[in-house]
């Protein structure tokens, strides 16, 4: 049987075209295989584990421009996105009016986010907390927990340090040429890692021993870790139905399950 392969179809208007920001254009518009990997596989195992349903609030802690909200508002929940990036919440705004979502995206830092206590049912961030600077982790967590309800999830999407794709870039980025192409094509969205002088590499990975430390911390309970993903999005579209077939069988196999390039964390507030 083939997984659900059904994404969100967003039209962009006129005046908006050739200004996509690179979240849009990089992962949305660029071909079936981007928009699995982080619309319908990543997002949407983020959402399953979060449990929507009409009523609830739901925020999304690093929105971007607003997919995972505007996902959510389908399915009846009051969603909520935050973000630093202004340019991005301008556009997901505009796209979400346009196309006749509900969602209630701001301006806001993971380390101050304007809610009151309690406020929201779930929290999600999907692929946004490596991004956090290491010394400010804890405190995002600690808002993350703060905002959300005695009972609530808090699910954490990151990039699998053991994971095929990570591996693979600590291995190729030690060559000069394959670093160069790399980060120039990544300069707009810096990832997990980043690019010194030199041939020196710096690694900010969250790794599993860091979320359960912070949630030992914070009283959070860990429900479940799961690794998924085994896609990489170099890959042309042309194999995409044979992979994500191959690739849920990957998921199943427990010495392979580990090998995925994300990693999901549910935690819940008690």
């Amino acid at each position: 049987m083939c997984p659900d392969v059904n994404f969100l179809k967003l039209e962009v208007p006129g005046k908006l075209r050739g200004k996509e920001p690179f979240m849009f254009s990089e992962w949305y518009q660029k071909g079936k295989i981007r928009r699995w990997i982080e619309y319908n596989r990543r997002n949407g195992e983020v959402i399953r584990l979060a449990g929507p349903r009409p009523g609830k609030k739901i925020l999304d802690v690093g929105c971007a421009w607003g997919y995972s909200a505007m996902k959510l508002s389908l399915m009846g929940v009051e969603a909520y996105g935050v973000d630093i990036d202004e340019k991005t919440l301008e556009f997901g705004e505009k796209i979400a009016e346009y196309n006749g979502y509900e969602v209630k995206l701001r301006y806001a830092n993971a380390k101050a986010l304007p809610f009151s206590d309690d406020f929201f049912d779930e929290v999600i961030c999907v692929d946004t907390f490596e991004h956090v600077p290491p010394e400010d982790r804890l405190v995002a967590l600690k808002e993350m927990r703060r905002v959300v309800k005695r009972g609530g999830k808090i699910i954490v999407s990151t990039p699998n340090p053991e994971g095929i794709a990570e591996m693979g870039k600590a291995i190729f980025g030690r060559f000069i040429p394959f670093r160069k192409v790399f980060s120039a094509s990544y300069r707009s969205h810096p990832r997990s890692y980043t690019f010194e002088t030199g041939d020196k590499m710096v690694d900010i990975l969250v790794t599993e021993k860091d979320i359960k430390k912070y949630a030992k911390k914070l009283k959070l309970k860990v429900l479940s870790i799961k690794n998924i993903i085994f896609i990489l999005k170099i890959v042309p579209d042309m194999f995409f139905y044979p992979l994500i077939l191959i690739e849920r069988v990957f998921e199943g196999v427990p010495f392979l399950k580990d090998l995925g390039c994300t990693k999901i964390f549910e935690l819940q507030k008690y």
